[in-house]
């Protein structure tokens, strides 16, 4: 079912339009209905949809404007513009935008259903052309630049380089920029239908995928992708302005629309882990043990999503090339609080230690690289938390006392429980703290027209996606609907309380138009400024 959202103001023709057609059986679902462009580019902020159906003449956003900011973030979206207006201005700017379809009002049930049905079987085409496996076998045949993923996949894993006889240049590789970020990408299997549709063609599945990938990053001309270790889909992005923020918001946008779009085509989770910025190419290895740490987090931000290193460890990835991986493993799900997957990993580092029949001096090696990680994971709470006390150092002496391998294995297992219980607490302290700051932030700056998320995010530190779940998550509310509910409360007080003119209580609330306030307030209210005014004073 395609997800589809009509935006119309005028209520009588929304309630036509919504209920003339038969969705289902056109293999549409209707999931939303909105009265202006700017309520429609709420709802898209959090809830993409396949097909926006909108008219031209609206209030405070007109479906051409709804048209153009759509076309910023979501390229594959389809719109159909609905209008009385038969002029060739508004005809040409639909066609510029990329509409795909212009129909005039008013409009019948048949003529509807008939473009619907197009529609359909255009997006249809679209996906079957993915999917098409004879396309995509000589896609694959084509397409086999082992040099190059040889070449790249050295310069993620930092492995010298052997010796080839093409350059950079003669490869087709420019890895000049300001910074870099890697960012990995990992596919959960999807449904069994799925599986059995690809069989033994499962390489062609990662094959269109890593297409379906390219593609949609075609749009950033400073990236790098390849099949990276066990088929992972590898990105190099190449950071070209000073302006970081704003570079990593419009970044994070393009990959979390991949991550849709294989959910609509594959019905798969695409989890794509990202990097911290890096400055050298000899530092890439860093950068995708970076997008390697923050896969790892999926197990509490959920799979199919952008995971940004930053917004879920703050720690650099170079200490972590001391260790082995199952030790680095462990570092990671001490800080995730995942006890479960925590003792598996234990388990597994002492049962590779006794089936290796290691000596005594490596056997005491590695207890120490297990001290030392958990150390470490003790250090980073006291860098969150100025009142955590100061760890007993002497209780590691009493490890290498123990003469018994399993009471050692037990000894790290419940060590490593308690202080990953505590790092979990803390983390709901600090997601606390930057909703609070959130919050306090909107307290004071609610009368800013240009607040929004975006904005809220830069000065947190903290990318969009992240922050509306942990908002979301703590509030029980959207960031949108809090900052709406916030300027009305104010809104509220200064008509019952003041004399001033309704443009000017408009104003100090955050909106710039104030017919667009009246609206929302009655909305929100159930009642016109005016109205709450005279009940305010009366």
């Amino acid at each position: 079912m395609y997800k589809v959202m009509i935006v119309e103001d005028e209520i009588p023709i929304r309630n036509i339009i919504s209920r003339i057609i038969d969705w289902e059986q056109l293999g549409y679902k209707l999931v939303h209905e909105a009265d202006n462009g700017q309520m429609a580019l709420e709802y898209l902020e959090e809830n993409p949809v396949d097909l926006v159906i909108t008219d031209i003449s609206m209030p405070f956003m007109d479906g051409l404007e709804l048209s153009r900011q759509i076309r910023k973030s979501h390229l594959n979206m389809t719109i159909i513009i609905l209008t009385g207006y038969n002029e060739f201005d508004y005809a040409q700017q639909a066609i510029d935008l990329n509409v795909s379809n212009y129909l005039l009002k008013p409009i019948t049930k048949d003529s509807f259903t008939e473009t619907l049905g197009k529609i359909k079987i255009e997006m249809d085409q679209r996906f079957a052309d993915k999917k098409n496996l004879e396309f995509l076998r000589k896609q694959y045949e084509k397409s086999k630049e082992l040099m190059i993923d040889k070449y790249l996949m050295n310069l993620i894993l930092g492995y010298s380089q052997p010796d080839f006889s093409m350059s950079e240049m003669e490869m087709g590789i420019n890895l000049e920029a300001n910074y870099y970020r890697v960012g990995v990408m990992t596919i959960k299997d999807g449904r069994e239908s799925e599986k059995e549709f690809w069989g033994e063609d499962r390489p062609l599945l990662e094959f269109a995928i890593y297409n379906l990938t390219e593609e949609l990053l075609a749009r950033v001309d400073q990236d790098i992708i390849f099949f990276g270790p066990g088929n992972q889909i590898c990105m190099i992005f190449k950071g070209k302005s000073e302006d970081q923020s704003e570079e990593l918001n419009e970044l994070i946008t393009g990959l979390t629309d991949i991550t849709l779009q294989i959910d609509n085509l594959f019905h798969m989770d695409a989890t794509i882990g990202l990097s911290d910025a890096y400055y050298e190419t000899g530092e890439l290895s860093y950068a995708y043990q970076d997008a390697i740490t923050a896969l790892e987090y999926q197990v509490l931000e959920g799979s199919g999503k952008v995971i940004l290193k930053t917004d879920v460890e703050n720690k650099s990835s170079f200490a972590f090339n001391k260790f082995d991986k199952q030790i680095v493993r462990m570092e990671n799900l001490i800080k995730v609080g995942d006890k479960e997957n925590l003792q598996k990993v234990i388990d597994y580092i002492f049962s590779m230690i006794h089936h290796e029949k290691i000596d005594i001096e490596d056997f005491r090696t590695m207890l120490l690289k297990i001290t030392i990680t958990i150390l470490k994971a003790y250090n980073d709470i006291r860098q969150v938390d100025d009142g955590e006390q100061d760890m007993d150092y002497t209780i590691f002496s009493q490890v290498f006392e123990m003469n018994d391998f399993d009471d050692i294995k037990d000894y790290y297992i419940e060590l490593c429980e308690t202080l990953s219980g505590r790092i979990k607490e803390i983390r709901r302290n600090e997601e606390q703290g930057y909703v609070n700051s959130a919050i306090k932030y909107m307290e004071e700056n609610y009368s800013d027209p240009y607040l929004n998320l975006e904005s809220l995010c830069k000065t947190l530190f903290l990318s969009p996606g992240h922050f509306s779940r942990l908002f979301k998550q703590t509030t029980g509310e959207t960031f949108v609907d809090y900052l709406t509910r916030l300027r009305m409360d104010q809104a509220k007080y200064l008509l019952a309380n003041t004399s001033r003119k309704m443009y000017e209580i408009a104003r100090a609330v955050g909106y710039e138009d104030p017919n667009y306030f009246s609206y929302n307030f009655k909305k929100h209210v159930k009642s016109t400024p005016s109205e709450w005014r005279r009940k305010g004073r009366g």
